[in-house]
């Protein structure tokens, strides 16, 4: 049965995002910083990056980051052609999109349904934003949480967590230091 994942890149005080992130802003000031780690290595060559992309078999994200997205995906998704699933409200889907994308108007369950029919016995990940994130915590549905601690402080812009306004126990399954990033691998304990 496949798991739902998060993975994403965080500043050491707890932002995805700095401030004014747009389409023409990605990840807003300072952000993009946060995935330097990633694209360093030339063809995907960090072992996380091969891991996400052979793992994924489906991915699921707010309409937020689909839309400030979208210009630098180079008309395919974040991971290619992987099935995406863009959590939007009832009467606000594109007209036109990419095949791989399936706008949900149902909520996070229907989302997180497609999406594991989607992948198979592969991973569905949670690409995004702080909003969608923080909506699966809430709800229990995240099984692991992939964090990539960059050394840096963005000061301000969006918080990963936010205010969940519950307590979530987290088992540490695994830390890998790196120059450019730490490592964090999580079990959300049920």
């Amino acid at each position: 049965m496949s798991k739902l994942v998060v993975d994403i890149s965080m500043s050491l005080d707890g932002f995805i995002a700095g401030p004014n992130a747009a389409p023409e802003n990605p990840l807003g000031d300072g952000g993009l910083r946060l995935h330097d780690w990633y694209f360093k290595n030339p063809d995907d060559n960090h072992e996380f990056a091969r891991a996400l992309k052979s793992n994924t078999g489906a991915i699921i994200m707010g309409r937020r980051m689909y839309d400030e997205s979208l210009p630098w995906w180079h008309g395919s998704g974040p991971l290619g052609d992987i099935p995406c699933f863009v959590l939007t409200k009832k009467g606000s889907e594109p007209q036109e999109a990419a095949e791989m994308f399936t706008f949900v108007t149902e909520g996070i369950e229907k989302a997180l349904e497609l999406g594991k029919a989607a992948a198979g016995a592969k991973e569905v990940l949670i690409n995004g934003g702080a909003n969608t994130t923080q909506r699966y915590l809430k709800a229990g549905l995240v099984d692991v949480i992939n964090i990539h601690l960059v050394p840096m402080l963005l000061g301000s812009g969006t918080s990963l967590f936010g205010e969940l306004r519950k307590s979530i126990e987290l088992e540490k399954v695994s830390v890998k230091d790196e120059p450019d990033a730490t490592h964090f691998t999580y079990r959300v304990k049920k």
